[in-house]
């Protein structure tokens, strides 16, 4: 959170009190100022409780779809099935038009 902030902080007031500075030396400055910022938060908070972050780290376990849910996910409702399709969409764009 405190990352995401100082982006738009920061962004903001180099682009008022420094406009002449290039857009990539401002975006370097922004990036590693965050995430110096980002490492010190981190370091300088109480981490949360083990149960407190059940469900929201992924493993290998989490990857899988329960097998309740399988059944659904088949043909045309596959995820797979849809990911690949938009993709060679993508690419297909990208080769093109590029």
């Amino acid at each position: 959170m405190t990352a995401g902030v100082l982006t738009i902080v920061l962004s903001l007031a180099l682009k008022i009190f420094a406009p002449t500075l290039p857009f990539q030396n401002r975006t370097g400055i922004v990036f590693w100022t965050c995430i110096i910022a980002h490492i010190a938060v981190s370091l300088l908070t109480k981490p949360p409780s083990p149960e407190s972050l059940n469900g929201l780290i992924w493993t290998k376990e989490s990857l899988h779809l329960p097998a309740s849910d399988r059944g659904q996910s088949r043909g045309i409702r596959n995820p797979a099935l849809w990911w690949a399709g938009i993709t060679l969409v993508v690419l297909y764009f990208y080769v093109r038009y590029a």
